[in-house]
């Protein structure tokens, strides 16, 4: 495969080579040994190198083709060209006149120069009516049961696999003209060729809020990112997301790996690249989170067998997690780098928190708040478009 269009892994292994190798090594390491027909470790060797290392590297210079196979089709959306079935018209005559129905799915034999007979099926329901006894010129249908090239070009009269008593004894199935528009499946090489080309007209370019957010990560120094759709922060009220609709706009929202704002010089690497990708008249904007301090009061009961002090400081730690910038909006289920645009920090979530802690029986007291302000059991709404929260007070109290 010298002519693939992607980088081959140069996987070349000798057996015969690799054998002496381990030979040489063998005499250097046991003095009198040699590699006798009759040393059964020299049959372990033969046997290891043949039957395992050797297939081995095969398949793993294989590897570089089939990674770029499904990433052309999982990623890139570009699929092989499927095997395509052989068809052709045929006329079918019946042995009287008393109506009949040829099924769907009926097969047939066509013959082939080989004598090895192509199968065929009926691709719809034919209906012979009573006064008929043939159907229309090449009104029933015929399509090869095995897809490819190979059942093309196959003419004149074909025959039931099963035997049906409404045909005629002779010329009862006769092909209108040549098998034709079978296809093979597209070779692998042929695929990945098509694949490369196709990928020289994909450009990265920033269409819709998702792409913009994509592209902000690949700048060094952004961990996350968040594009807010139609919001421009120079007219748009952050508070009502509602109001924002300006046409071609995205801001989009940068933290680094801390959940930090990202440096000015950040910042602007990632406005000028999305400006040197952008559509005519786009408009973007780099901007920083906005933060809400959190302040926490609980008091836990801790399981039998489990100190007060440890299980209160495990469950201190994990409510500071929590509310971590760096954490604070991530999905779960998609990895740490993702964020989920939440304008409000929900008390069931602290409850779920402090129950998932190891010792943890119940909490009796749980309140959450501002960082300054009351604390209650509630819901918090947090400050601006793309809010974070951080960990301020985290006591255990009434």
């Amino acid at each position: 495969m010298s002519s693939a269009p992607f980088i081959e892994l140069p996987v070349i292994l000798s057996g015969p080579t690799l054998k002496a190798a381990v030979y040489a090594r063998m005499e250097e390491l046991f003095p009198g040994w040699r590699p006798n027909p009759n040393n059964p470790e020299k049959w372990m060797i033969d046997s290891m190198v043949d039957r395992l290392v050797v297939p081995l590297s095969q398949f793993t210079a294989d590897v570089a083709a089939e990674l770029f196979n499904q990433y052309g089709q999982q990623i890139v959306k570009v699929l092989p060209i499927e095997a395509q079935a052989a068809t052709v018209k045929s006329t079918w005559k019946m042995k009287d006149d008393g109506g009949h129905e040829i099924e769907a799915g009926t097969q047939v034999a066509v013959p082939t120069a080989t004598n090895s007979p192509e199968g065929f099926r009926v691709v719809n329901t034919v209906i012979v009516p009573k006064g008929s006894t043939t159907t229309e010129p090449g009104e029933v249908l015929l399509e090869a049961i095995e897809p490819g090239a190979a059942a093309n070009h196959l003419s004149g009269e074909a025959k039931p696999e099963d035997t049906l008593d409404y045909l005629a004894a002779e010329e009862a199935i006769v092909l209108v003209g040549e098998t034709e528009h079978g296809e093979d499946a597209e070779d692998p090489e042929a695929f990945l060729a098509r694949l490369a080309e196709t990928m020289q007209t994909l450009a990265p370019r920033p269409i819709i809020p998702r792409d913009v957010a994509i592209l902000a990560r690949n700048i060094p120094g952004v961990h996350r990112s968040l594009a807010l759709d139609m919001f421009d922060p120079e007219i748009n009220d952050p508070a009502k997301p509602e109001t924002w609709l300006t046409e071609r706009c995205c801001s989009v929202v940068v933290c680094d790996v801390a959940g930090q704002p990202c440096s000015e010089a950040v910042k602007a690497a990632v406005l000028d690249d999305l400006q040197s990708k952008r559509e005519a008249t786009f408009l973007f904007f780099v901007l920083d989170p906005t933060y809400t301090t959190i302040a926490v009061h609980f008091e836990i009961v801790p399981l039998p067998g489990y100190e007060l002090a440890a299980v209160e400081e495990t469950v201190k730690a994990a409510i500071e997690a929590f509310l971590s910038p760096a954490n604070f909006g991530t999905d779960p289920t998609t990895d740490e780098r993702s964020w989920l645009n939440r304008t409000t920090l929900f008390y069931q979530d602290l409850v779920t928190v402090v129950n998932n802690q190891q010792g943890v029986d119940h909490f009796t007291v749980l309140k959450i708040g501002k960082e300054g302000g009351a604390l209650g059991v509630v819901d918090v709404p947090l400050t601006g478009p793309a809010a974070l929260t951080k960990a301020g007070k985290v006591e255990v109290g009434a």
